[in-house]
């Protein structure tokens, strides 16, 4: 069918969103803890409201919480964009926070939630602090004026409190300060003072050899395979075993040294005892972190004892070659199946998971089809599903017309029994004036008038509401419009993928698994499995 098949029936689901930055007073630094107290408290909270309430027994509930992002953007935020990607797709029911606040703190955008995307995709919406609840609002409403003013109240909060903190941050940046959650690899913050690093002897041990062997001729490749053969444990790994719960392994997945971890570490100043900071800043508009101009830096000289002399450091960083093993400006959408990790382009072009460079041993994907090859497979399945949606929008706009035109004509009869019946009625009413029929034949015959005009008058509302329900969706033309763009492609571009692919998982048998965008997942099945086999690679 056109829609999607109706599911089985799911219990209620609620999400808890839960949010905290560096833009509130209470967050602190601490290494033994993974979370701060707010973010518990906040939990806490609305685990008690959810109890509280007899209709949320036996509830589904789901918690989303981004520590140490900002309110005043909303799609920079990871859980709460994975939060909203499921409510389009019908996973929520019902989203909890603790106040207007945690959920976002700019005015204008809250109230396109509110009062925009919420009530179209039938979400109730609770603030706790706030006392609102969008189902005990008549239709229309988002709370009244105080609703709107304390928004406003929070917006204005969150714009003083980011010149505030952006004043300090620079202040700290030109003390030297180290204001990371998460402490660098080679180093531990000093007890004496959290906003300053001291050697953490063992990381600092591997730190010197990774620069030794680059020294010594070996690609950062080799350096990173080295390190995996020997079992050391990896940034990530390493600070995570050694107590700094902040380092979270979010993708959940085995962690190995990587030519990028290398990189990095070895290009590095902090290494050499300066602290080189403000790199970046966050965009206004995007809210996503972009890079400043190397003249707004602020260095500061000799803040910490260092791990590697400055004339290693120079020396490799003049040896030092990065090879490019991603897709230039082109999106990336390949995925390695086994790992989850994105796939590089490597010598050929061949897909292949990056871990296999480094590993000697339980190495991922491998295949022999090009990305050529697999873009080129990608593209004939749009092209193709372009011809199926077109037969099935034909059909469908077929068997729905008939079906409108079938309402259109019981909404018509209906109406006009209406008309019927209110004349009726009124010729009652004329008879019982003029005393040709009792009071009591008049109140019967006034209260079966009545009841039938309701009865037809809530069929008439179920029939407007299925001919509403029936009529095209204006999304279904702009998806149609861009697939008819794209099967007339002569190659997979950027604007192709970021339209219309979430992602493709590659298999060791050259087996692609494409997942589609929520826009044309619903037309498609959510995945589908294409098969391209070659037995060149060279393409």
């Amino acid at each position: 069918m056109w829609d999607n098949i109706a599911t089985e029936q799911r219990k209620y689901v609620i999400c808890m969103y839960i949010r905290l930055s560096s833009e509130d007073d209470d967050i602190r630094y601490n290494e033994m803890k993974d979370e701060s107290n707010s973010i518990t408290a906040q939990r806490r909270m609305l685990y008690d409201y959810i109890n509280s309430k007899v209709e949320f027994r036996d509830c589904t509930v789901l918690e989303r919480c981004d520590d140490g992002f900002s309110g005043t953007h909303f799609d920079n935020r990871p859980q709460f964009v994975d939060m909203i990607e499921m409510a389009k797709r019908g996973e929520i029911d019902c989203i909890i926070v603790k106040d207007f606040s945690r959920f976002g703190r700019d005015y204008i955008e809250l109230g396109d939630y509110m009062e925009q995307f919420f009530p179209v995709m039938g979400i109730r919406f609770i603030s706790v602090n706030d006392c609102y609840d969008s189902d005990m609002l008549e239709n229309g409403e988002i709370g009244g004026l105080d609703i709107s003013f304390k928004n406003l109240i929070y917006d204005y909060y969150a714009r003083e409190t980011s010149k505030k903190e952006k004043l300090a941050w620079k202040k700290s940046a030109e003390r030297g300060d180290y204001r990371a959650s998460v402490t660098l690899y080679g180093y531990r913050k000093s007890k004496e003072n959290n906003f300053k690093l001291e050697i953490d002897p063992e990381a600092a041990e591997i730190v010197r050899e990774i620069f030794s062997m680059k020294l010594s001729g070996m690609s950062t490749t080799e350096i990173a395979a080295n390190l995996n053969a020997r079992e050391i444990l990896p940034p990530t790994e390493y600070k995570y075993h050694a107590g700094d719960k902040r380092a979270i392994n979010i993708n959940k997945r085995k962690c190995y040294w990587e030519a990028g971890v290398v990189g990095l570490i070895l290009q590095n100043e902090k290494y050499v005892g300066d602290m080189v900071l403000l790199k970046t800043e966050v965009n206004r508009v995007t809210g996503k972190q972009i890079k400043r101009a190397k003249e707004d830096w602020v260095t500061v000289e000799n803040t910490h004892e260092a791990i590697v002399s400055r004339e290693m450091f120079d020396t490799v960083a003049k040896s030092f070659k990065r090879v490019n093993r991603n897709f230039g400006n082109s999106v990336n959408i390949f995925y390695c199946s086994s790992c989850g990790r994105k796939m590089n382009k490597c010598r050929g072009a061949i897909l292949k998971c990056r871990i296999n460079a480094v590993m000697e041993e339980n190495k991922c994907v491998e295949t022999t089809i090009s990305v050529k090859k697999a873009e080129r497979a990608i593209l004939a399945d749009i092209k193709h599903k372009y011809r199926i949606f077109i037969d099935m929008k034909s059909e469908l706009e077929d068997e729905v017309r008939g079906k409108i035109k079938s309402l259109d004509e019981r909404i018509v009869s209906i109406t006009k029994t209406l008309d019927y019946i209110d004349s009726a009625w009124k010729n009652i009413y004329s008879d019982y004036a003029d005393r040709k029929i009792s009071k009591d034949e008049y109140l019967l015959q006034s209260k079966e008038h009545k009841q039938k005009i309701q009865t037809l008058t809530e069929e008439l509302e179920k029939l407007k509401l299925e001919k509403k329900q029936k009529e095209p969706d204006a999304s279904t033309d702009v998806v149609e419009l861009l697939l008819q763009k794209f099967s007339e492609a002569e190659e997979l571009t950027n604007e192709i993928k970021s339209a219309m692919i979430e992602k493709v998982l590659v298999y060791a048998n050259n087996a692609l698994e494409i997942y589609w965008k929520p826009d044309f997942a619903k037309y498609f099945e959510n995945t589908e499995l294409i098969v391209r086999k070659e037995k060149a690679a060279n393409e």
